[in-house]
């Protein structure tokens, strides 16, 4: 039986509307989020005058991302996706709404109480809705979706930082906070209004410890048993490490580039960040058309 074509970009968007919805709202609430990102950097060297302060901040942001997804992956089969997406976002709506309260040095430790919470928070998001884009998609629109998505992301952040950092610079940090949490609210609102199919979830047998450590340890031997998945994993995690390197570096440069502020420095350099990895999907897809190379080229790319 022959496939059908995959679908582009903008069919995808008009002939999906579940997806469609979807979409927006995630494009609304990253392009808050990166909108945001730049006016925690300011907030905390304003607060500390320390680049060691930017950098805890890195590792606070990173280590509250990474390390519960372990873990949090589990609930977008258990629980139902459509509303751990919606309470995420509005439980990061409020979260940072609380840092309109932080004005001197010594409340600095709630910024990066706040900042851990939003990770966190996102480490449930970010499952919930990846394995959402499988269930309101065809198999022919897959592909497009994710690529759509990655791109998004990209674009949020090219558009959102740079947007951001002159904000900052010009009006302070409160106002990026603000416009981040309606960015977080619309997204809630855009998910109430989709339905994500969902089998339900059956439990293995042994009890508790069986379903939640059981299921870690079951994700760890598919990775280190399966190759193909292994490479990405590695190239993915690779990235991240020395991948975070370079973005602090931006924070740290982005006071040098002669734009008048540190905000406005660090969002031009952001948006240059959004620009090259929006644009490498796309040439990506259209550069690799073997994808039996993929994982392949993954671990040199990353090494480029």
């Amino acid at each position: 039986m022959e496939m059908e074509r995959e679908v582009g970009f903008l069919e995808l968007l008009r002939r999906n509307p579940v997806y469609r919805r979807l979409w927006f709202g995630l494009s609304v609430s990253m392009l808050g989020e990166w909108f945001s990102s730049v006016a925690f950097f300011v907030l905390i060297y304003d607060l500390t005058g320390s680049e060691l302060g930017i950098g805890l901040l890195f590792v606070i942001r990173m280590f509250s991302l990474a390390f519960p997804q372990v873990f949090t992956g589990m609930l977008a089969d258990r629980f139902s996706r459509k509303w751990l997406m919606i309470w995420s976002n509005l439980l990061s709506a409020v979260a940072i709404l609380l840092l309109l309260l932080v004005d001197e040095a010594s409340e600095v430790w709630l910024v990066y109480v706040v900042s851990s919470v939003l990770m966190i928070l996102g480490a449930v998001f970010i499952p919930a809705e990846n394995a959402s884009i499988p269930n309101i998609t065809e198999d022919n629109e897959l592909l497009t979706a994710n690529a759509l998505n990655s791109g998004t992301w990209s674009a949020a952040l090219c558009l959102g930082a740079s947007l951001g950092g002159f904000v900052v610079a010009a009006y302070g940090v409160e106002v990026a906070f603000v416009t981040n949490a309606i960015a977080f609210l619309f997204g809630a609102l855009m998910y109430s209004t989709i339905d994500i199919p969902q089998e339900p979830y059956v439990e293995k047998p042994g009890g508790f410890w069986a379903n939640t450590v059981g299921t870690i340890t079951e994700g760890f031997r598919i990775i280190f048993t399966t190759p193909p998945v292994r490479r990405i994993i590695t190239a993915k995690a690779l990235w991240s490490v020395f991948g975070g390197g370079l973005v602090y570096m931006l924070v740290l440069v982005g006071d040098e580039m002669g734009l008048g502020s540190l905000a406005a420095g660090i969002g031009v350099l952001f948006a240059a960040r959004g620009l090259g990895t929006g644009l490498g999907p796309i040439l990506a897809r259209y550069a690799f058309t073997d994808r039996g190379r993929w994982p392949f080229w993954l671990g040199w790319l990353v090494s480029v």
